[in-house]
């Protein structure tokens, strides 16, 4: 071991290492991959609280979890307390481990989500309303058909 590390406390949390490493989008290659696989391994019996919680919130603790998992489901609600400024409470969601504290972390995490997805498609609105009223057409003869999925 060339950097004096100790494996074990590594391997304790590799599945929050590995959940970064997706979340960064980094390419699949050498520790990379070996960081993704080993931690997709042994993610279902995470020590995090934290982490089990969310599995259990997401229904995701009875499957085998995948990339996509992480990427679609896991990585966006912790991410979404970083976007808005509360990033301590992303720290708590890993440390924590009261079950009403765990909870209201969880529940916080679906709201930055929908208000960041809300905001995204005002974004979307505005600006398409924007580029509407440059084109100086009467509004009279002019349809427009806006669909969000969610």
């Amino acid at each position: 071991m060339s950097l004096g590390l100790d494996m074990e406390i590594i391997y304790k949390y590799l599945d929050i290492v590995m959940i970064g490493t997706i979340a960064d989008v980094v390419p699949m290659i050498d520790e990379n991959r070996l960081i993704i696989k080993k931690g997709l391994k042994i993610i279902k019996n995470t020590k995090v609280k934290g982490l089990s919680y969310l599995l259990n919130y997401l229904r995701l603790n009875k499957k085998t979890l995948t990339t996509t998992d992480v990427s679609y489901y896991i990585s966006p609600l912790i991410n979404s307390l970083g976007r808005v400024g509360i990033s301590r409470m992303g720290a708590d969601f890993f440390l924590k481990e009261d079950e009403f504290d765990l909870y209201n972390i969880i529940e916080e995490m679906k709201e930055q989500k929908q208000t960041k997805k809300n905001f995204g498609k005002k974004h979307i609105y505005d600006d398409a309303m924007r580029k509407i009223k440059n084109l100086k057409l009467p509004l009279d003869k002019l349809s427009v058909i806006f669909s969000f999925i969610s």
